[in-house]
């Protein structure tokens, strides 16, 4: 009895299998449904993103010539200042007695000289000792000039009209000749630039002028043009990137140093791809993927091996493999393989 059973059970398993194979084969004869969208070819410029700081262009780093003690700082950290402003002055009580007493040697040398020249008209002096004091009139005039010199440098006029971002000595202190006292970022709408890293395959890809668009976290919503400025020939050592740098056009809004920014910049260099959707890749990876295009008799699909040059938004660009391709199936390309019955749906 149990050996009828089980060889019952044994049948109907077998004719249901028979049934589920039927079934499949039949459903595999059918034309598959699927949605076609264009290839676009064209001239494209993958964008290079980064994001940087905003500084200003030119910064002057202010110091005085001659080292002394400072007498008087007439402005603080943070203060605008303009173009030839008084920012600092040296105590001239050594500058004003250096330059008297060369005073004094050169009147004496302009004197000695002037009895030397009427005493060797009446051949009372040898040619030598009006040489010698012409000699000294010279020099004497050369160290009065660079005595006056010194004292016009004694004090720090501003050479940039700008922001004062630092103030590195104080009134009373010693100043060293030539260490910088005051620290000035100008604020001229053309000084504004930002600079941002970029990997050795975009910096391949940019060129001076080459456009950018610019968005803050200070003005949502606003976009600023950009436009390359400066390409850096040498990587940096820490990061491995490469230094771009911008200029930058305000507009309407003010700029502050230290503004952190977004950058797009648009590669005048363009590459010849094929742009199709991204619904379209199958089986893709990060440099290649499939691709099902429609037959001559559009009664068929084809696979194509595709190689990928970029992954844009929604799109992907495809360097080869599309060759002589006008559609490609967006739609049920999950259920295809090559040379599988389709019906194009519109």
């Amino acid at each position: 009895m149990e050996k009828k059973i089980i060889f019952k059970l044994l049948g109907m398993a077998l004719l249901m299998a028979s049934c589920h194979h039927k079934q499949t084969a039949d459903i595999s004869n059918q034309p598959i449904a699927v949605k076609t969208q264009k290839v676009e070819y064209k001239d494209y410029a993958m964008p290079v993103i980064s994001s940087g700081m905003i500084t200003s262009g030119t910064e002057a780093r202010l110091s005085f010539k001659t080292g002394g003690v400072i007498s008087r700082m007439y402005v603080k950290e943070g203060e605008m200042v303009y173009k030839g402003q008084l920012l600092a002055m040296l105590n001239m009580t050594e500058v004003d007695a250096q330059v008297t007493q060369l005073q004094s040697a050169y009147k004496k040398a302009k004197r000695d000289y002037i009895r030397a020249e009427n005493l060797l008209k009446d051949s009372a002096t040898t040619r030598e000792e009006w040489e010698n004091a012409s000699t000294e009139l010279q020099m004497s005039g050369e160290s009065l000039k660079i005595a006056s010199f010194n004292k016009q440098f004694s004090a720090i006029y501003s050479t940039v009209s700008g922001r004062v971002i630092s103030k590195l000595s104080n009134e009373g202190e010693m100043a060293a000749p030539g260490s910088p006292v005051y620290i000035i970022n100008s604020t001229n709408d053309d000084d504004w630039i930002i600079r941002v890293g970029v990997s050795d395959k975009d910096w391949a890809r940019i060129r001076l002028k080459d456009k950018a668009a610019v968005t803050l976290d200070a003005y949502p919503g606003l976009i600023f043009t950009g436009m390359v400025s400066n390409i850096a020939q040498a990587s940096d050592l820490n990061s491995g990137t490469f230094a771009i740098e911008l200029k930058i056009n305000p507009g309407t809004q003010k700029f502050a140093n230290g503004l952190i920014g977004k950058v797009q910049i648009s590669p005048t260099i363009t590459d010849k791809v094929y742009l199709i959707p991204i619904a379209a890749i199958q089986e893709a990876d990060a440099q290649s993927g499939n691709v099902f295009s429609v037959s001559s008799n559009r009664k068929m699909a084809t696979i194509h091996k595709v190689q990928v040059a970029y992954i844009l938004k929604d799109m992907v660009a495809v360097r080869s493999g599309l060759e002589n391709v006008n559609e490609v199936i967006t739609e049920g390309g999950a259920y295809l393989s090559d040379k599988l019955p389709l019906k194009i749906q519109h």
